[in-house]
């Protein structure tokens, strides 16, 4: 039982560092943005924070995962910041660097069991950081864990934490670290903070730091005026934003007394786009804008004026979809004519699409069929133009009736759909399929997805094993209604993108189809590995979610890990062939 909870625990460990992204100016909170309140906690190893309450200001829709990664190398630049694997849905954050230990507080340091879980709104989250989003008002909380049932959770069930909820609280210490006084509350600011790192804290000890807190201070430190700098912040065009507002300018009261950690000036400040430019903020300045000051220190004077200095960039526009190229004749393989297409995506949220018109296939067709002479089997080519890894996924849409010209064609002619997300190419058997299916339709659409999102429980566990190092989900729909086998001869040549890594050889990757169920089967037929596209290359009758799996021939007894139900769950128990995420 202790290991198979440990397999349950393990799929859902992240963490997530304290983050402070720039947002649209001008507002309380930005349309498009979220606030939330985040903590780092290692309580249960020595009753201590790494990221004490603190407010996030987040713009647009980054993962946790981006904004762990990022966040981590800046608060800690010159050491090894963070440990994890994976991306997307696989995404799997396993250690982050804790200053008192001098190195990474990472999963089983303190047993098997040991690792970081979190909460949102004092609920444990079940999803990877990478496809985990912020949302405003939420209080996440990061915390080490070294059984699992003492930050409040039982090992079987994720869900609402077992501990009272801290999180009132949590904002409110967050609003008075955002304002910088903490001095002015004294002793409840003490207490509030020896509440929190209390794991047996009970419900109304909470409430009664929180209602000392937002009583009226009693005790606020006066501080001589003969021992304070005065910095005023001016945004200059641009806004500072704060926890409660967006201001221009801001004034900043220091003594010598005023600790290290609260001595920094504010880096959240935007300033609105133009119609030709956008700005990025490089610091604060001087009036002459040469000397650049980072935060308060002891010799400054008593007032000092300080001004946003920042750098304009020329917008760009995004170009335009233009239409397909010319089809041209690859002449690399005069005994099978190869008819190229080049078409430019439209792309929209990491999603590109094409569309090819029935004039443009039935010109390629021609041209093919032109160039076979009827004696050999020409392949047309319709290339997605490169988008510099910006997309993910690739939706190609053919006209039914250019599909039926082919399938009514005498020529044996296969069609390529090529991306930098994968590749497919259709026999002419698996054409006259497709037509058959569409009936009526106008139109078919094949899609091929990095990373899918829709996957089944059973297929996830699979997809998190060891040997997994890629996901793909190729798709073809007829009027939504997905095709997934071809009856007849219709075959499909796919080519899914993977990199060889140092050390590994070509054949040992293996791409296996992975069942709704969790059953899996190795992709033999045509298998070989294409080292000049590096795409692991297989032939199939049906569609669906594929694994590519680097499988040297030494694991032996492993691969039982991939034979799905029983074998599948009992190897994530003992931790043979799965782990915890897609490392890629």
């Amino acid at each position: 039982m202790e290991k198979s909870s440990k397999a349950r625990k393990i799929s859902y460990l992240i963490i997530l560092p304290f983050l402070v992204l720039l947002v649209s100016a001008f507002s309380l909170v930005p349309a498009n943005a979220a606030q939330v309140a985040f903590t780092v906690e290692k309580l249960t190893v020595d009753g201590k924070f790494i990221v004490e309450p603190t407010f996030v200001t987040i713009s647009g829709s980054k993962s946790a995962a981006d904004i762990t990664i990022a966040l981590l190398q800046a608060k800690f630049p010159d050491v090894e910041a963070y440990g994890y694997n994976g991306s997307g849905r696989y995404f799997y954050m396993s250690g982050i660097y804790d200053p008192d230990k001098g190195g990474l507080l990472s999963e089983k340091d303190e047993n098997p069991l040991s690792g970081w879980m979190a909460t949102v709104n004092n609920s444990f989250i079940n999803t990877s950081a990478g496809i985990n989003y912020p949302s405003n008002g939420d209080v996440l909380r990061w915390q080490y864990t070294i059984d699992m049932g003492d930050v409040g959770t039982d090992p079987n069930i994720l869900g609402e934490s077992k501990l009272p909820s801290k999180d009132a609280l949590i904002w409110k210490i967050a609003e008075i670290n955002a304002a910088g006084s903490k001095d002015s509350y004294g002793e409840a600011y003490d207490n509030a903070m020896t509440v929190l790192t209390d794991l047996a804290a009970t419900s109304g000890g909470i409430a009664a730091a929180l209602a000392a807190l937002n009583a009226e201070p009693d005790d606020k430190v006066t501080i001589p005026d003969d021992k304070v700098t005065v910095v005023t912040l001016n945004a200059n065009g641009g806004a500072i934003i704060l926890s409660d507002g967006s201001v221009s300018s801001l004034e900043m009261r220091f003594t010598p007394d005023t600790p290290v950690n609260e001595r920094a000036f504010p880096t959240n400040v935007v300033r609105e786009a133009t119609d030709t430019a956008e700005y990025e903020f490089l610091g604060w300045f001087d009036t002459a804008g040469n000397v650049k000051y980072d935060g308060y220190t002891d010799d400054m004077s008593e007032t000092l004026t300080l001004y946003a200095k920042w750098l304009a960039k020329e917008k760009t526009e995004t170009p335009k979809p233009s239409e397909p190229d010319e089809p041209k004749v690859d002449p690399s393989d005069p005994e099978k004519p190869v008819v190229t297409v080049t078409v430019k995506p439209e792309i929209s949220g990491g999603v590109g699409t094409i569309t090819i018109p029935k004039d443009t296939l039935s010109n390629l067709i021609d041209e093919a069929v032109k160039d076979a002479e009827g004696a050999v089997e020409p392949t047309i080519v319709i290339q997605m133009e490169e988008t510099g890894g910006s997309v993910k996924t690739v939706h190609v849409n053919i006209s039914v009736a250019a599909l039926k010209e082919v399938k009514e064609s005498d020529a044996a002619m296969n069609v390529t759909l090529a991306s930098s997300v994968g590749e497919v190419t259709l026999n002419k058997a698996a054409i006259a399929d497709i037509v058959d299916e569409a009936g009526s339709a106008d139109s078919v659409d094949v899609a091929i997805e990095e990373e899918p999102d829709e996957v089944t429980s059973a297929q996830e566990t699979v997809l998190s094993g060891e040997k997994v190092r890629a996901v793909y989900d190729v798709s073809l729909y007829v009027d939504e209604k997905k095709l997934e086998n071809f009856q007849t001869t219709g075959k499909l040549t796919i080519g899914l993108p993977y990199t060889l890594k140092d050390g590994e050889t070509s054949g040992s990757v293996l791409v296996r189809y992975v069942g709704e169920d969790g059953s899996t089967e190795a992709m033999t037929d045509g298998r070989r590995y294409d080292d000049a596209k590096q795409l692991a290359v297989f032939n199939t009758k049906h569609l669906s979610v594929y694994a590519v799996t680097y499988e040297p021939v030494s694991d032996g007894g492993c691969d039982a890990g991939f034979g799905g139900g029983a074998a599948v769950m009992l190897s994530a128990a003992l931790g043979l062939c799965l782990r915890k995420k897609n490392k890629r």
